[in-house]
C-alpha cells in the first residue's frame, strides 16, 4: 500500500518546513552553514558582488572551513 509512504513523505516535508522557518530562509538560494550561518545571494556584502555567484560560494567554502576547524565565525 502507499499509506506509509504518503505518511513518510508528510512527515519529512514538516520537518523541512520546520527547518525552513526555523533558519529563516526567505529567499533561494539560500544555504545554511552548520546550523549557524544563512548564506543567499546578497550575502558577499559588497554591491558589485551581491549577484556574483563566485563570491558566495567563495563564502560559504570559507564559513564550512572555519567550521570543521572548530573556529567558528565571532
Amino acid at each position: 500500500t502507499l499509506f506509509p509512504y504518503t505518511t513518510l513523505f508528510r512527515s519529512k516535508t514538516r520537518q523541512a518546513d520546520q527547518y525552513i522557518r526555523a533558519t529563516q530562509v526567505d529567499q533561494t538560494p539560500t544555504i545554511i552553514v552548520n546550523g549557524k550561518y544563512r548564506v543567499t545571494i546578497g550575502s558577499a556584502n559588497a554591491p558589485q558582488s551581491a549577484s556574483d555567484p563566485d563570491k558566495v560560494i567563495e563564502l560559504v567554502v570559507w564559513l564550512v572551513a572555519q567550521e570543521s576547524a572548530g573556529k567558528g565565525v565571532h
